[in-house]
């Protein structure tokens, strides 16, 4: 699952991990969108931005982590430090995200 407001670090993102043999569980923007998206199912793991739109995440990831689905913060702020959350600041490489990946 990708939560990204970006179209183009979104698509980037999508393509990353479609390299790397991922499907993609869904494509969302927004806090409401990402909730409603996971209402029915979970995705096996999660690159969240942290703004979205002027919007923090948090509601978010604190749903996704009640709910034990291992997230990645991919974010160009400094923000909120959450213990075993991996954070990863943007601009990022194919590289660095799937090393991150691993270790979850």
């Amino acid at each position: 699952m990708i939560v990204e407001d970006e179209p183009i670090i979104a698509m980037d993102l999508v393509g990353m991990m479609e390299h790397a043999g991922y499907a993609i569980f869904g494509q969302f923007a927004s806090v409401a969108a990402g909730l409603s998206g996971t209402a029915e199912s979970l995705p096996d793991l999660v690159l969240l931005d942290e703004n979205l739109g002027g919007e923090k995440s948090t509601p978010l990831l604190d749903h996704l982590l009640a709910k034990g689905v291992p997230v990645v913060i991919i974010s160009g702020y400094d923000g909120e430090v959450r213990t075993g959350v991996p954070r990863l600041s943007k601009p990022i490489s194919e590289a660095e995200l799937l090393s991150t990946i691993e270790t979850l």
